[in-house]
Formats: structure tokens, sequence, C-alpha cells
């Protein structure tokens, strides 16, 4: 698998490469890999998670706080949110058990294998900042939120990731057996007549042929105690080198090859992944609708069905992962658009927290205005 037998010129083998390649194509991988997840990871944990209230429009009572701010007693949302998506994108699935007040990550549980009834999760491990904690009790389908997302080309990424350390293992258990027993070249020039090497054996007195020779050189070899060996006009005897010549170009062109391959795994533009993006680029916005939005819109639909419940969606309230947060806006070149927004209606608090200001929670602000070429044709009707 790893042509352990190719020689150099000189004799030497480069076995090293082989190891130092895997080593270090298994390092950029598993960096690789990990960066995309932590872009993805962060996009999510940075976004708002939306209530809406049917009469009420958004609103941020209890349970936004809990969603937004402070999941639990012990971690923040940002982390929390950060750790469900990690598990989601490495492990394809995520856990979250309501238990008090706070929401948990379960790292581990037992789940019955139901299928037209309610599923019942039990032997629930917690992972809360670090800490663990088992729970004896049980809970059914709706009253967590089990996650699922299963991407065919990240679970490649990662099948092909460890299958790179299954590689590397082996390339460094044979490299430490060739270490352990040296491995030698045995050069015989100018070989008698018989294909002997111009030697008798003490024993026999009979000439030796070469691999008679090679035979007895072994033995003494593999003698704990000293040995003598004897070497006529014309055998050379030199152990095997193992030496290593992997350039630097070699190895940022495998860095550069494992990077591109895992970015079109998770659908990350190259110029996001790479952080190369121009005022001109819109990476930002295909990052956002093929990497972030599949998972974003997983929570969004957990949410829905556990937090928020079947009763209370059928009478408007929802739960959003609202993307539109994360996304970076400047003021000035938003302005056509807020002033387009501000004339169907926004009020001035919801263009200010679109663009990451602190509402002002004003009766001034959160006023509703709409230009004539938007309201009703009644309403046009009586203002002539």
């Amino acid at each position: 698998m790893f042509g352990f037998s190719r020689k150099n010129a000189d004799g030497s083998i480069d076995m090293l490469d082989v190891i130092t390649s895997e080593l270090r194509r298994l390092s950029a991988s598993k960096l690789a890999f990990y960066r995309a997840v932590s872009l993805i990871e962060h996009a999510v944990a940075r976004s708002e998670i939306i209530l809406q209230k049917r009469g009420q429009g958004m609103v941020r009572d209890a349970d936004y706080y809990r969603l937004n701010i402070r999941p639990n007693a012990n971690e923040d949302a940002t982390y929390f949110w950060g750790q469900v998506t990690r598990r989601l994108l490495v492990e394809g699935e995520c856990l979250i058990v309501p238990l008090g007040d706070g929401l948990y990550i379960g790292d581990s549980w037992s789940e019955s294998d139901a299928v037209t009834r309610e599923r019942r999760y039990s032997n629930i491990t917690l992972m809360t900042a670090g800490q663990m904690l088992t729970i004896q009790k049980s809970f059914r389908e709706s009253d967590v939120m089990h996650i699922r997302y299963d991407n065919a080309k990240i679970r490649a990424c990662l099948a092909a990731l460890m299958a790179g350390y299954d590689e590397t293992i082996d390339a460094v258990n044979a490299m430490l057996a060739m270490t352990n027993r040296p491995k030698f070249i045995l050069s015989v020039r100018g070989m008698g007549s018989m294909g002997n090497v111009g030697l008798a054996d003490a024993a026999t007195g009979k000439m030796l042929t070469r691999d008679a020779y090679a035979k007895k050189l072994l033995e003494i070899l593999q003698e704990d105690k000293s040995s003598i060996l004897t070497l006529s006009e014309g055998i050379d005897l030199r152990q095997m080198e193992i030496k290593s010549s992997m350039s630097p170009a070699e190895l940022q062109s495998l860095v550069d090859t494992v990077d591109r391959t895992t970015a079109r795994a998770f659908d990350i533009p190259w110029e996001v992944y790479s952080g190369s993006m121009t005022e001109k680029s819109d990476g930002s916005d295909e990052f956002i609708t093929y990497a972030v939005a599949p998972v974003a819109q997983a929570i969004t639909e957990a949410l829905n069905s556990s937090f928020v419940g079947y009763d209370d969606y059928l009478a408007g309230e929802r739960a959003t992962v609202w993307l539109g947060s994360f996304a970076h806006r400047d003021l000035m070149d938003s302005a056509s658009a807020l002033d387009k927004l501000r004339g169907v209606g926004f009020s001035l608090d919801e263009l200010r927290e679109a663009v990451g200001y602190v509402p002002l929670d004003t009766e001034f602000s959160q006023q509703r205005a709409l230009t004539l070429n938007y309201s009703t044709e009644e309403k046009n009707g009586n203002e002539n």
C-alpha cells in the first residue's frame, strides 16, 4: 500500500517519506475538517432564534432568554448552540433534554426502537460545561429535541479522515518493525564460477554460495553475543538507510488539495473557507445558503416540533433560527434598502436590529408606516 520497497539510486529507501506524508496528510485532513465545522458552527451560534406568537409578533420573554442568552445555569447560548451544531456535523445527531428551567445536551443515551409510537429515551448522560451527569428518568420523543442531520458528503469526508488514521497507524507500525529489525544490503562482486563468494564454511569446508553466505551473516547478526563477520574481497555489507526528502512545495500542495476537497464536501465556497473574499464576492451568501441553512433548518424544525409543540404551532407560534443576524451589513450600503423596508411597514426598531443596532424601544420607533404606493385602495380613496 505504501510502496516500502522503493529504493533510491544509492540503495537507501524513502520509507520515512511515506510515514511523514501520511502523518502530514492526516494532520492536514483533521485541521481542514474541523475548520469547516468551525465555520458553520460559528455561523449558527451567532444567529438569533426568533420567537413569534400570534397577535404579538416577535416576543422576548423567558423562552427567548433561554434560547438566546442562557440555555442553562452553566452555559451561554453561543457555546451551547455551537456544541449542538458541531455534534450534528460530526456525529449526525444531537439530543437536547429540557430539565427544570434549562436545556442540556445529551452525551449518550438509550433509545427504544418504536416505529409507529413515540420513542422513549433513558439512561441519559448530560454534558454541561465539561461535566457529566446521568439522570434516572425516561423521556418521550416529544419531550426532548432529537435533531438529526445526515449529509452524505460530510459523512464521506469524515470516513476518509478515519481511514487516514488507520492507514497512518499501519505505516507507523511498519516503520517501527523496520526500525527494530535493521535491513542490510549485501553486495557481492566477482563471484566464482560455481556461484560462490570465495569463502569456505568453517564447519564443512565447502565453498559458500551467495544465499548460504547471506544466511550465515543473518545468523551472526541475530546473535546476542559479540561475533566477527568475515568479509572477503568484493563483498560489501551495509545497513539500509531510511531518510526523508519531502519538500515544502510538496507539503503545501498536499495541504491545498485536502483543503479544497474538504471545502467542497461541506459546500463552503473556497473564498470563504480560505478567507480570500473580496468586496464583490458573493461567497458569503452561498455559504449561508448551501452550508449553514440546512443545519439551521434542522434545528428550526426540532424547535417547532418539540419546544413550541403541536398545539402552539397550530395557534401561530413559531421558532426560527434567523441567519440574517449572522451576515455583516454596512449601514451606508444598506441605506436605500432600509428606506424601502420602512415604506412597506417595518418599524424603526426592526430596521435597527436588522443592521445590528440596539432598538430604541419607544412609541415612535415602534410605529409602522406605509408609503402611498403600498396603502390600501380604501385608504387612498379616503385621502383623496
